[in-house]
């Protein structure tokens, strides 16, 4: 910069209209997926190409517009979760009418080992949250660890979930205990070695 510049040093200098796009580091949001299913059903994917809807024949009653959008993940019941999805139908042409499936609708999740660093691939499995009660509720999953994909069929479109249990190492610890009065007494039981006394006398402790 010379000397006769105006700008202020903290200014940079852009010598032409062009920005590389590593310069702007813009974290973009995910895209919202929508088709319109007739009656003969069909498949939508995730933008994020992880879901997969399987609708099936005479889902719906009327061409229906069902749209997937990836959501940011959240602990929700004490899992890892892997995947979060906002899914919702409405008929084509009313988008304030929500629609539901007259057919259980499938979602399927391909899974990698890499995805599951210090988790259980057999406890995987699929949740959707109940909008009444604000409670996320564990789904039938099958996890077919051969070909490493996770499904479960649904019946009411909701925001789903994607989690699986973590694995167990290391010394076992104390997750609850019931300490109130009509408990009970607690019970220890240990063994205690004992030096013999005189006479053949054999002391105990309990």
């Amino acid at each position: 910069m010379s000397q006769n510049d105006p700008r202020p040093p903290s200014e940079p200098v852009i010598n032409s209209g062009s920005v590389e796009a590593q310069d702007l580091p813009l974290e973009l949001p995910a895209a919202t997926v929508s088709t319109v299913f007739e009656q003969g059903g069909g498949e939508i994917a995730a933008s994020d190409g992880r879901l997969t809807l399987s609708i099936p024949d005479r889902a719906f009653d009327a061409p229906t517009r069902i749209e997937v959008q990836p959501l940011s993940q959240t602990t929700a019941t004490g899992y890892e979760m892997l995947g979060r999805w906002r899914v919702t139908a409405h008929p084509e042409g009313s988008p304030r009418a929500a629609a539901q499936p007259n057919r259980p609708i499938k979602f399927a999740l391909a899974f990698g080992s890499g995805q599951l660093q210090g988790l259980l691939a057999p406890g995987q499995r699929f949740i959707r949250l109940d909008e009444e009660t604000g409670e996320w509720e564990p789904l039938p999953t099958d996890v077919d660890l051969e070909n490493e994909v996770a499904s479960t069929d649904l019946e009411h479109l909701s925001e789903i979930g994607y989690e699986s249990a973590p694995t167990l190492s290391g010394a076992g610890r104390v997750e609850a205990a019931n300490v109130e009065l009509h408990a009970g007494a607690a019970l220890t039981r240990f063994r205690s070695k004992c030096r013999p006394g005189p006479v053949g006398w054999r002391p105990s402790s309990r």
